[in-house]
């Protein structure tokens, strides 16, 4: 007998929970005495710098709303369609149903203001704007000014506001007296919002206290701040202990300074008593100023303080709980483990006969159920050599699981064996059908009670594997998938133990079949008439019954007709050259209106021979875009050849470059023949023809120029399309991205 008694489980349990309890509040209690200062710096570092953010945001928010406001203003007072007063009018209208400003001061280009558009309160709006101010619209619209000082109309010096100017000009009507020509626009976030704004951020904050934000100029000038008599009152702030603190020298914050968060002291010689502060600043560069928050030592802090002691409570009450606890739990672990420690020694004996009480409703009882269970499996298995079947059954559907086509078995009583997700997907079915009857799993819809009528085929028939074949619609798709593969029946001395369903998506090689049939019929319908013709001719004269006037004309026919077989050919030899890819585009800056020239150079004579007029409209200035300038000739020569071709002799044609914000569009309108609404949508693929006019049929041609087009466009990134009406003419249009 041993002479130390053994650990029990129970009691390693509760000596395990009692060390991670002690531990994780020695831990707690470690980590909370080793707070220091620096830790508590970050995380006011964090709140104040989150809080001049806030003042930041609703900034540049109100920034934003009057910059968009004087972008307004300015193109409708540059509407040439808008008189003077219309436009003054309308602008007032926006400014009075707008939070944005008070006022909108209407500018001479020299600065001089001419009029105001107020919601009736007094503004700060200077009679003249600074010239360093008017000269920063020299290369922008809209200019957002730093916080400055203007003179108002008594000579004295306005609070700091911060100025969004904007410029306008019209093209003045000959008639209109009251059309202004062309000027500046000025509003302002004025003091009032300013100190507002740094009040209520500091509200929000700081329960309720107002004092705890404000704003300097770059040079550290007072310039908003909830009280706003201190901006007539403290002038610079280079004295402040928080930027001293900071290390700012020569008065200027420096220039890579992103933010801080710092301690200072605040003296007696500010009126007040030495006192421990917490402040930070962040600079706002794009406005040349910053915001500052700042709060006492012992209101920041407090908080913190208050975390650190009720953690520490907490924490020792804990660990008592912890450890009172721990020793109930153990108890109440130990009798159960036991019984199972021994259950599980009989289990390994190969005694199958043991069984554990299963009163109990918590997990024990049910671990308890489940032993029991165990044991009689194992008792009833053990003559079948169960690690045999259980070995071969995980094979086969690890083989079934992870197989990429679809497989769907039924064992020898009709019901769902197994089947794998590519089978669920296509059918909708799910894993927990496995199991269930075949006819309750697959006569849901009208495509899987075809699959159940293959499975009770093949069990009467006497062949061992037949095909199957099943089109299934999924969702979100529009075509139909297809499905083939086989039914296969699984024979275990002579009586079915199995059916198996393998299917595999073939749908892409049903379509690339169709595709091919479709080709080789239009490319044979295509080419047979002029072979026809080809042969037939030749035959007349093979004969050498004819004159020789006819002669000649029969072979300049032959070479017509030969010509037209060997466009085709090339026609769609291009076509598919470009579609696979084999074809690279070359794409270099280019004018569209360069290769248009010499397009017609080249090729105005196909309109000269008709008597046909050619008028061409082309911007005198125009971006470059990329692309491939021989490609992009042949687009436009096939647009232009059409015209000339389907139009009467004496016509014209015009030819137009328009150039947009983001893209080049090329036209070319016809006073032709004109195209059916039902032809349009067929008008770009392969050989096809809008013949419906007989003036069309007369003239020959490959039905492959305007699939060509649309594919040189697309490569390029743009689009094709075309406006037509029977007898009436057609535009025909692509366009390219700048």
């Amino acid at each position: 007998m041993d002479m130390m008694p053994r650990l029990t489980v129970g009691t390693k349990f509760m000596l395990l929970v009692i060390l991670v309890v002690v531990l994780t509040a020695g831990m707690i209690g470690t980590s909370l005495v080793a707070i220091n200062q620096n830790a508590i710096k970050d995380v006011s570092k964090e709140l104040y710098q989150a809080v001049a953010l806030n003042v930041n945001d609703r900034l540049h928010q109100k920034i934003d709303n009057i910059t968009i406001l004087l972008q307004q203003a300015s193109a409708t007072l540059s509407n040439p369609q808008i008189s003077g007063e219309s436009a003054v009018s309308i602008v007032s209208t926006a400014l009075s149903t707008t939070d944005a400003t008070e006022a909108i001061g209407i500018y001479s280009t020299e600065g001089v203001l001419i009029d105001v558009l107020s919601k009736g309160r007094q503004t700060s709006l200077p009679q003249q704007l600074p010239e360093a101010l008017r000269q920063s619209l020299t290369h922008s619209e809209v200019i957002i000014g730093t916080p400055q000082r203007f003179i108002n109309e008594g000579g004295a010096f306005t609070l700091p506001v911060i100025p969004v100017i904007a410029r306008w000009s019209s093209n003045k009507k000959p008639n209109d007296k009251t059309q202004i020509g062309q000027g500046i626009l000025m509003a302002l976030v004025d003091n009032e919002h300013l100190c507002a704004i740094a009040a209520d951020v500091s509200v929000r904050a700081f329960s309720g206290a107002r004092q705890h934000v404000w704003l300097t100029d770059d040079s550290l000038r007072l310039i908003a701040h909830s009280e706003q008599y201190r901006l007539f009152s403290e002038g610079s702030l280079q004295r402040k202990e928080i930027f001293r603190t900071a290390g700012m020298q020569g008065g200027k914050l420096p220039a890579e300074l992103v933010g801080v968060a710092i301690e200072y002291t605040k003296n007696a010689a500010e009126g007040m008593p030495e006192t421990a502060w917490v402040g930070a600043f962040v600079p706002v560069a794009s406005l040349k100023l910053v915001i500052v928050v700042e709060q006492t030592r012992a209101v920041a802090y407090k908080s913190v303080s208050t975390m650190r002691d009720r953690v520490i409570m907490w924490s020792l009450v804990s660990i008592i709980a912890g450890i009172a606890l721990s020793i109930l739990i153990a108890r109440q672990f130990a009798k159960p483990i036991k019984q199972l420690v021994h259950a599980s020694e009989q289990l390994a004996a190969q005694n199958f006969s043991v069984r554990l009480p299963e009163q109990g409703t918590d997990e024990f009882g049910m671990l308890f159920a489940v032993q029991n269970r165990v044991a009689e499996e194992l008792g009833r298995y053990q003559a079948l050599n169960i690690n045999r079947v259980i070995s071969e059954r995980n094979k086969l559907e690890a083989i079934v699981r992870q197989a990429s086509d679809g497989i769907f078995i039924v064992d020898s009583t009709w019901r769902v064996l197994m089947f794998n997700q590519v089978f669920s997907a296509w059918f909708d079915v799910h894993g927990d059908e496995e199991g269930q009857p075949l006819n309750s799993v697959l006569e849901r819809y009208s495509t899987t009670r075809i699959l159940t009528d293959h499975f009770m085929a093949i069990a009467i028939l006497p062949d061992h594997l037949i095909p199957v074949e099943a089109r299934v619609q999924q969702v979100g798709e529009i075509r139909e998938t297809v499905l083939r593969g086989s039914l296969v029946k699984v024979l275990v001395e002579g009586k079915i133990a199995a059916l198996m369903m393998i299917l595999r998506d073939v749908t892409k090689e049903v379509e690339v079949d169709r595709m091919k049939t479709e080709l080789v019929s239009v490319v044979a319908h295509e080419l047979r008439s002029p072979l026809n013709s080809i042969i037939g001719m030749s035959e007349l004269i093979g004969e050498g019954e004819l004159q020789q006037k006819e002669n000649m004309d029969f072979a300049s026919r032959i070479t017509a007709q030969a010509e037209q077989l060997n466009g085709i050919i090339t026609k769609f030899l291009d076509l598919n050259r470009i579609e696979s890819g084999k074809t690279e585009l070359h794409s270099v800056p280019i004018k569209m209106d360069d290769v248009l020239k010499s397009m017609l150079k080249v090729n105005m004579r196909l309109a000269e021979k008709k008597g046909m007029t050619v008028s061409v409209h082309v911007p005198n200035k125009m971006s470059p875009v990329l692309g491939d300038p021989d490609l992009i000739g042949q687009a436009m020569l096939n647009l232009f050849g059409n015209a000339v071709k389907y139009s009467g002799a004496g016509t014209s044609v015009f030819i137009e470059i328009i150039e947009k914000a983001d893209k080049i569009l090329f036209s070319v309108q016809d006073q032709g023949y004109g195209i059916s609404e039902s032809s349009k949508s067929k008008l770009f693929t392969k050989f096809f023809r809008a013949t419906e006019d007989e003036r069309v049929r007369t003239n020959t041609g490959t039905g492959l120029g305007l699939a060509f087009v649309k594919e040189i466009i697309e490569r390029h990134g743009g689009e094709v399309g075309v406006e037509s009406q029977l007898n009436v003419g057609s535009t025909f249009w692509f366009s390219l991205p700048k």
